[in-house]
């Protein structure tokens, strides 16, 4: 049996050592790993798939021309999102727009 930590304090030892390791071992080691984990509290959240319109439904939903939905979008206001060659909105960013709450 080699000292762990003899190798950690001269790690040119390591680099000549060969290891046998049979399956057996290996799968000893995961379940240790394994067992040893922390388990995570955190979950992870489900995504919203967020609604998206398009800019006819944007202009209509904010009672706006086209080309003032194009300005506000040069100025910053709102952010056109472009899926496959087509612009969309995202329902949320229009009721922010309109001062809605988004519940």
């Amino acid at each position: 049996m080699i000292d762990l930590s003899l190798l950690s304090q001269n790690p040119e030892l390591a680099k000549s050592i060969k290891l046998e390791v049979s399956a057996q071992d290996l799968i000893d080691f995961a379940e240790a790993l394994k067992s040893k984990q922390q388990p995570t509290t955190k979950q992870p959240t489900p995504q919203r798939r967020e609604k998206l319109l398009s800019r006819r439904e944007a202009c209509e939903m904010l009672g706006v021309s086209r080309s003032t939905l194009y300005q506000w979008n040069r100025r910053g206001v709102l952010k056109q999102r472009k899926i496959g060659g087509n612009i969309y909105y995202r329902e949320s960013d229009l009721k922010k727009a309109l001062g809605v709450s988004d519940e």
